[in-house]
């Protein structure tokens, strides 16, 4: 509280907080990236105009350097992706990460999940190496990509799962195509094994789309959610189960779902006693760390020091 005061990020990056919502292969810095593989990368627009120029932004125009490389040439960039990740984390003051690793990953281990396993958790080890002082948690997710052929999905991701490595699960892309019910099966496999269940909605669609989505996986967290306080109704079904959404306020106003990190959602939803969490989604992207992500919300009047230090302690909650 008294960093959001006195407006002070490195102090603010002292401060142990908990990173629940980001893509292990997209958390890192750009100018990080771009400096490792010699590159100049066009920066995205201020707002994209739709979620598919998003997704070419990521997957086109930021792949550039990497084209046409399969396998473990691939993976070298990839590995840096999830290192790089990590390590910005640690230098913001994150203490738990759940960052998220494609079930597709495993195709460039010809379909070997345990040589994949064993390659991300050196890449841990070795940050940690570098870092002796950091008591940064990684709790690997499982992430799945909406626009494969959902066999290779189901093929790749109990791989995946037999390793135990993983300790959550995430559907994302872009939630307006496909059935989501088509992953119902992988959900209760993921539950089965333990695992926290997660999925992106309320983010494209509205918010009938997250109650219908939390009740399909009997989810334990919503990646986004923020559409939720368009139906009062849903925002109450939200905060007596007592199901988190873990928020990327920076990503919702660049992506168009919210006009301005001033007249965000998430103070509404979190004051009505829904469970929320601050994180930063794809860092690679939208270039904010998780300490100016909070500084932001406080500049701008959207959350108190208060309100803002529960919800830093909630996202440090161990797993259940």
């Amino acid at each position: 509280m008294t960093a959001l005061r006195s407006d002070d990020q490195i102090l603010l990056a002292s401060v142990p907080k908990g990173d629940l919502h980001i893509h292990g292969l997209c958390g890192g810095r750009r100018a990080d990236y771009a400096a490792w593989c010699g590159k100049k990368l066009p920066p995205p627009p201020a707002v994209f105009p739709d979620f598919t120029d998003f997704d070419h932004y990521l997957l086109v125009t930021l792949a550039e350097p990497y084209n046409g490389l399969e396998g473990q040439d691939l993976w070298k960039f990839y590995r840096f992706f999830f290192e790089n990740t990590l390590e910005c984390a640690i230098r913001d003051g994150v203490t738990v990460i759940e960052p998220s690793i494609d079930s597709s990953m495993v195709d460039l281990f010809d379909g070997d999940a345990g040589r994949m396993v064993a390659d991300a958790q050196a890449v841990i080890e070795t940050v940690r190496a570098r870092h002796p002082g950091s008591t940064l948690e990684v709790r690997p997710e499982l992430g799945m990509a909406k626009g494969s052929t959902l066999s290779r999905v189901e093929d790749r991701v109990s791989r995946a799962l037999d390793t135990g490595f993983f300790c959550s699960i995430d559907l994302y892309g872009d939630e307006r195509v496909g059935d989501d019910a088509e992953y119902v099966p992988l959900y209760r496999m993921a539950k089965d094994r333990g695992l926290t269940l997660k999925a992106h909605a309320g983010e494209l669609r509205g918010a009938d789309s997250v109650r219908r989505v939390v009740e399909l996986f009997d989810l334990d967290a919503v990646q986004h959610g923020i559409s939720a306080a368009e139906n009062p109704a849903v925002v109450d079904y939200l905060a007596k189960r007592g199901t988190t959404l873990n928020i990327c306020p920076t990503s919702n106003v660049r992506l168009g779902r919210a006009r301005s990190i001033a007249s965000h959602p998430v103070a509404a939803l979190y004051r009505a006693g829904v469970p929320v969490t601050i994180n930063t989604d794809d860092r690679v992207v939208f270039d904010v760390s998780l300490s100016e992500e909070y500084l932001t919300l406080y500049r701008e009047g959207v959350l108190t020091a208060e309100e803002l230090d529960n919800i830093r302690l909630h996202s440090l909650r161990p797993r259940q």
